[in-house]
């Protein structure tokens, strides 16, 4: 039933998502970009969500408060004066410790769909059926430790991602993780 369910949910993704990845007549292409325009809906997503769920006045002053700490902290260490640092720090964890409670607040509205989406790309016959005979989705110019100079489609999301997330968080301007 569930299979049933999820199956149901797939087809409908697949033609929902379906003209992100044939925008060309180049299946390459077409692979590349399509990631990258999930991994781009996904973070807009993700920070409009956070955007309206975390108190942005807030955590910008936990920010500023946790800065301070760091400063602080790193004065303290130069007097040596560890009992201080100790101290600040038991302060500075209370203000992280809070942080991360606001930045956690999101997740548990985006965790399920992204946990679908994740699932629906693992299994889209356009994306499997390219990886599978070029052996990976992109090569890299470069490179990386453990993963080598190609990536999947997992890969290149995360790659997309990253700074996909930071560039619409500083247009927004959103603070959080």
């Amino acid at each position: 039933m569930i299979k049933d369910i999820l199956d149901s949910v797939y087809q409908v993704m697949d033609w929902i998502f379906w003209p992100l990845f044939h925008i060309s007549s180049n299946p390459k292409f077409n692979a590349i970009l399509g990631v990258m325009l999930i991994s781009l809906l996904i973070s807009v997503i993700i920070v409009g969500i956070t955007s309206k769920i975390v108190d942005q006045k807030r955590m910008k002053k936990l920010k500023a408060k946790t800065a301070k700490y760091q400063e602080t902290i790193k004065k303290a260490q130069k007097r040596k004066n560890m009992k201080k640092v100790s101290s600040i720090q038991k302060e500075m964890m209370k203000n992280q410790k809070e942080m991360m409670g606001m930045s956690m607040k999101p997740m548990m509205y985006t965790m399920i769909p992204i946990i679908v989406i994740f699932t629906w790309l693992s299994q889209y016959d356009f994306l499997n059926d390219f990886i599978t005979q070029q052996g990976y989705l992109i090569a890299l110019p470069f490179t990386l430790p453990k993963f080598g100079a190609t990536l999947g489609w997992l890969g290149w999301y995360i790659l997309c991602s990253l700074p996909m997330s930071v560039l619409i968080k500083k247009i927004l301007k959103i603070e959080g993780p």
